[in-house]
């Protein structure tokens, strides 16, 4: 049966993850291009103030200490403007020292900044970021200038607080509205996705359907085929629906002709054994009429006459058992009836006893076992019963102890085991060992070595279980095998009669 995965991530939530990491990843590249490209517009907007303040701080020559504002050209005084910082210094004389605070008084700057300023003067030409503690970070622009006998410098500055909160606001806003887009564009591709995938969801479900379908024996009738608008050939799922309608074709087929060919060969096997009976009748007849005159026989003749019956017995029982795995097939063995099963386990050790006294056999059947009843016929019990029993003792060396028991396993079910402490199946025969026509493997076969000269060892046919598990399933039990070395145990379970009441 098919189960849902619960490692991993489906192929709809892989695909709407990766749709909005391209989008977080997209938008990302975009706020800090458009948040770099404002910042630095808003910097080259303050250095061209502090350009034009240069060049009207200058005016003809230096000022002295009563000439301290200039005028903009709008009329007003330039270091009016908050945050705008003045400074000129000749010859080791203080002319100007003042900035504009936030809250529009004119200060004068102390020794520490005029030092900090001083001390941060370039000589490449340009504006730069100087950092004056209380007052923060400024955009300072300095120029050498001179009164004729001493030298000295001026520099204007401009704080950069406002263009710092305008850029802190520009990528809070678009922090905020990119995460609102890529919110509703995951939501939007999800449903998208969802949408789109529906097909291969279709293709998915008529799948696990086939995986639920048994279709190792009988008439096989799988679903529909998929069809539909959204299955459009030329698009990926179309042709993906296509390929898949194919494939279902070509497996009902297979399953069509793999039932047709069994059909053929049950036939065959039913047909095969109702010609074999009369020749086989015929040659053992023969056979047993020789056998009255041994007197008169040669020692190799008589010999050959042995084996010859021997073996049309075995090929007898082969044709008898491939009758009964036809009728079985064909429903024609019909499960009725029910048995007291504790009797027929004591019938089938005590003939075991007799066949295989080189065993040791036991039996172990609790008092409040001894009167299950099963829904299976007497025949048919004793039969897959006798066939558990005999392949213990056909494929076990001597002195294996073998072990029927009885039991309930639940209100309504009792199990029969058939136990035997000999070598044990090999997990490759294991997966086998109820299909038709499969022997043990020589671990479990250990006769050859006991025979005497010239006589063939006793060997299965390959049906015996085989025609067990049948009887079983016909009768709505099951037959199952735990085999390791030292314990192989075969377990038949099935039904109480009236249901263990």
């Amino acid at each position: 049966m098919m189960t849902k995965q619960t490692v991993g991530a489906s192929f709809q939530v892989r695909l709407v993850a990766l749709i909005s990491i391209v989008l977080v990843l997209v938008t990302v590249v975009i706020g800090a291009v458009t948040v770099t490209l404002q910042n630095d517009s808003l910097v080259r907007r303050v250095d061209e103030q502090l350009a034009k303040s240069m060049a009207l701080n200058l005016g003809p020559g230096v000022p002295d200490q009563a000439e301290s504002f200039w005028v903009d050209e709008d009329g007003t005084t330039e270091n009016q403007r908050i945050g705008a910082l003045n400074l000129i210094v000749v010859g080791g004389k203080t002319w100007e020292a003042q900035v504009m605070t936030a809250d529009g008084n004119l200060v004068r700057l102390d020794q520490d900044t005029i030092a900090t300023l001083l001390a941060s003067v370039h000589e490449e030409p340009g504006p730069y970021n100087v950092y004056l503690g209380e007052l923060g970070m400024y955009r300072v622009l300095a120029q050498a200038v001179t009164d004729g006998e001493n030298d000295g410098y001026a520099i204007v500055g401009q704080s950069l607080s406002d263009v710092a909160r305008t850029t802190r606001n520009l990528v809070s806003l678009f922090a905020l509205t990119a995460l609102a887009g890529i919110l509703v564009a995951s939501v939007a591709s999800a449903m998208m996705v969802r949408r789109t995938l529906r097909p291969l969801r279709a293709l998915q479900t008529t799948a696990a359907t086939i995986s639920e379908t048994p279709l190792t024996s009988g008439v096989v009738t799988l679903p529909e085929r998929v069809t539909g608008k959204e299955y459009q050939p030329g698009t990926e799922v179309g042709d993906l629906a296509e390929s898949f309608n194919q494939m279902m074709d070509h497996v009902e087929h297979a399953l069509v002709h793999r039932e047709q060919s069994e059909e053929k060969l049950k036939r065959f096997a039913a047909d095969a054994g109702h010609e074999l009976r009369t020749p086989l009748a015929t040659v053992s007849g023969y056979a047993e009429f020789a056998q009255r005159h041994n007197d008169e026989l040669p020692e190799d003749v008589r010999r050959s006459l042995d084996r010859i019956r021997s073996e049309s017995k075995r090929m007898a029982t082969i044709v008898e058992n491939l009758l009964l795995l036809a009728r079985l097939d064909a429903g024609e063995v019909a499960p009725e009836g029910s048995a007291l099963i504790a009797p027929i386990i004591l019938e089938c050790v005590s003939d075991a006893r007799v066949t295989g006294a080189d065993k040791s056999w036991r039996i172990e059947v609790p008092d409040d076992a001894a009167h299950i009843e099963a829904d299976i016929p007497e025949d048919a019990l004793r039969q897959a019963l006798t066939n558990l029993i005999t392949n213990a003792r056909l494929h076990t060396p001597e002195g294996t102890t073998v072990c029927v028991s009885l039991a309930m396993s639940t209100d309504v079910q009792c199990v029969i085991r058939v136990e035997d402490d000999g070598p044990g199946i090999s997990p490759e025969l294991a997966q086998t060992v109820f299909d038709r026509f499969v022997r043990g493997d020589a671990a479990r076969s250990p006769l050859a070595d006991t025979c005497a000269p010239g006589e063939a060892a006793p060997r299965s046919t390959g049906l015996g279980l085989s025609i067990t598990e049948q009887i079983i399933r016909n009768s709505g039990g099951t037959v199952t095998l735990d085999s390791i070395p030292g314990r192989t145990v075969f377990s038949i379970w099935l039904p109480v009669a009236g249901g263990g009441k």
